[in-house]
């Protein structure tokens, strides 16, 4: 559990689960909405997104269903994402739940149980006690504290620093090189000079 992380939670999508048969996301919504720190995104609105993507999420494989939500979790504008899965075994079932992040796709939170129930419907009411069993460790957990606000610098003052920082080095690459830098010739007379003076006379002897 991303612990941290579910905290700055705030919104929470639940569209229809993989392989349900049974309406398990209503159920789930249900239990949702009884956290105290997060809003669920409206039925209406995670409709219409779901339409704009052409694909039945119910249909879609385990493997497929992580990309597949963080999108829509992005369209509707929510934090998370609740996915669920349910895979059939005989007699037996298995109920996967997973959080998953709208910002980058990560799993957050998971959790698994396997369930079996009489004849061929399960009654709203163990569905809504087993996803409360369930998500019972998470729910205190959304919404408990604001994200960070990160600052944005201005613009102009980015721009300005940027030139401050630039215009030294610029300044460096069009200023003329100083004259007394310039290497000067020296003069053959002066040369001449200073060679004369330092040759011992020729003394003819008295």
């Amino acid at each position: 559990m991303a612990r941290d992380l579910i905290e700055e939670l705030h919104s929470i999508a639940v569209p229809p689960f993989s392989g349900d048969k049974q309406v398990w996301s209503e159920s789930a919504q249900e239990v949702i909405a009884q956290a105290q720190g997060a809003s669920l995104i409206p039925q209406e609105k995670l409709d219409s997104a779901i339409r704009t993507t052409k694909q039945d999420p119910v249909l879609l494989l385990p493997e497929e269903r992580i990309e597949f939500v963080s999108n829509l979790g992005k369209a509707v504008h929510a934090d998370a994402v609740l996915n669920g899965i349910i895979l059939g075994r005989e007699d037996r079932h298995e109920l996967i739940l997973q959080l998953v992040s709208s910002n980058d796709s990560r799993v957050l939170w998971f959790q698994a149980a396997d369930f079996s129930f009489k004849g061929n419907q399960i009654s709203k009411s163990d569905q809504k006690e087993l996803l409360s069993t369930m998500l019972s460790p998470l729910l205190p957990l959304l919404g408990k504290r604001e994200k960070p606000v990160i600052p944005v610098q201005p613009k102009q003052e980015m721009k300005h620093k940027a030139e401050s920082v630039l215009k030294p080095e610029a300044l460096r690459k069009s200023d003329p090189q100083p004259k007394s830098d310039k290497k000067t010739k020296p003069s053959r007379r002066s040369d001449k000079g200073i060679k004369l003076q330092q040759e011992p006379e020729d003394v003819s002897p008295m």
